[in-house]
């Protein structure tokens, strides 16, 4: 049998072009908007306008 070998140990973490750090900024940026639109609903702001600023900001 023969087996192929893993060629990505070592690399950094690479998705769809994206580098690690840059990876890293863009789910913190994700995570950041969801907390922002959680807290504009809890302070009762319109839905609709919280789900627009939500998809918009994203």
């Amino acid at each position: 049998m023969e087996y192929n070998i893993n060629k990505g140990i070592g690399r950094s973490v690479e998705f769809n072009g994206l580098q690690a750090q840059y990876l890293y900024f863009f789910v913190g940026g994700l995570l950041a908007i969801f907390l922002l639109f959680v807290i504009l609903y809890m302070i009762g702001i319109d839905r609709w306008f919280c789900i627009g600023f939500g998809v918009f900001s994203a």
